[in-house]
Parts: C-alpha cells; structure tokens; sequence
C-alpha cells in the first residue's frame, strides 16, 4: 500500500529541490517533454497517485500506454533545465524510497 500523504510530501520536497538546481541555468537544448514517471502499482488507481502530485501543488497527468504511470511536470524551461530537474526530481523520490526514474522524451 502507497502512502500517498508521504508521497505529496516528498513530490513537494523534490520540486524545491529541482527549481534550485536550476536557478540560473541556461535553457539550451532541444525542446523536449522530459518528465518524473511514477509507475502505479498492481490494481492501483492513476487517480489516487495523481491526487498525490496535485496536493503537492504539481502538474501531471495519466500515461496508459505500455505501463500504467503517472508523469509529473517538472519547473524550469522546455530544453536543458527540464531535463535537470526532472533528473533532481527522479533522484530525490528514489531516495525516498519510491519507484520513480526520468521519462526522457524529445519534442
């Protein structure tokens, strides 16, 4: 079972952390849609994990494609600082001791 209090908690964590790492970087790059993927666990509803992200005061959205997931919208630009703070923000929640990786995506 998620605890999905804990989760919102550490999705805000890892926001902060990610706008720090970024804060006067340059946005170069290729456009791109990279994002934080939270997988959903077996027989887990993309609502309830979604629900954690927004009280978190995050965007994201559902992905039923070849996995069941929830993508969370990093802060930063569309290019380099995206990435990096996708990155942060993977990095963190894994280090919380979630299930999280970079969805890396090109536009």
């Amino acid at each position: 079972m998620r605890d999905y209090a804990k989760l919102a908690k550490n999705i805000l964590e890892a926001h902060k952390l990610a706008k720090d790492a970024i804060r006067g970087m340059s946005d170069g790059g290729n456009c791109n849609f990279d994002s934080v993927q939270l997988p959903c666990l077996p027989r887990e509803r993309g609502s309830k994990l979604l629900g954690a992200v927004h009280a978190a005061g995050c965007s994201g959205f559902c992905y039923t494609g070849r996995s069941r997931s929830v993508l969370i919208t990093p802060p930063g630009g569309q290019g380099a600082t995206r990435t990096k703070a996708a990155e942060v923000m993977a990095k963190h929640l894994q280090e919380c001791g979630h299930r999280a990786w970079t969805w890396y995506q090109m536009d």
